[in-house]
């Protein structure tokens, strides 16, 4: 990986500051920063509510409290900049205030999304339920949804998922 001459100053000046051995520091800076960059790109479930739809409340996480821009958004999620834009400004117009992360401990990748074979509540019903082991109850109080609606969304995932 490439360093700047600036954070490459930084790592020695605080590896001899401390008589830190300055591979092992870049070592964890190093395990850190991907952590941090896989953290950045996971969707905390406790931004969802009844407001919003799913890609409304995403497009809004990564734009407003992740500061990603539309085009990155949309690459991220296989999705037109248009389409990432019009769900951006339609959650303006229905949840004016930036959201407040309660609790990072459930989160869903970003990655996820790029299946464009499902929507995006089939992705993270079909994602809680396989992955996290979850009851559609759960997934429901999670996502602030109608646990029939829950049920009725992992079905019609199943049912995609055998064609």
């Amino acid at each position: 990986m490439a360093y700047s001459d600036e954070k490459e100053e930084s790592l020695i000046d605080l590896a001899s500051s401390k008589n830190i051995p300055y591979d092992e520091l870049r070592k964890a800076y190093e395990i850190l920063k991907e952590r941090i960059d896989k953290a950045e790109h996971a969707i905390p479930i406790s931004i969802f509510n009844e407001k919003l739809s799913g890609l409304e409340t995403i497009s809004k996480y990564l734009h407003e409290n992740s500061h990603l821009s539309f085009d990155e958004i949309s690459h991220l999620m296989n999705r037109s900049s248009k389409t990432i834009w019009q769900a951006w400004n339609d959650s303006k117009k229905k949840f004016s205030l930036t959201f407040v992360v309660k609790d990072f401990e459930i989160t869903v990748p970003l990655s996820l999304f790029k299946n464009r074979k499902f929507s995006v509540l089939e992705n993270i019903v079909s994602y809680l339920k396989d992955e996290c082991n979850m009851k559609f109850s759960q997934i429901a109080e999670l996502l602030k949804r109608d646990q029939r609606t829950v049920w009725t969304v992992y079905s019609r995932y199943k049912k995609k998922s055998k064609k």
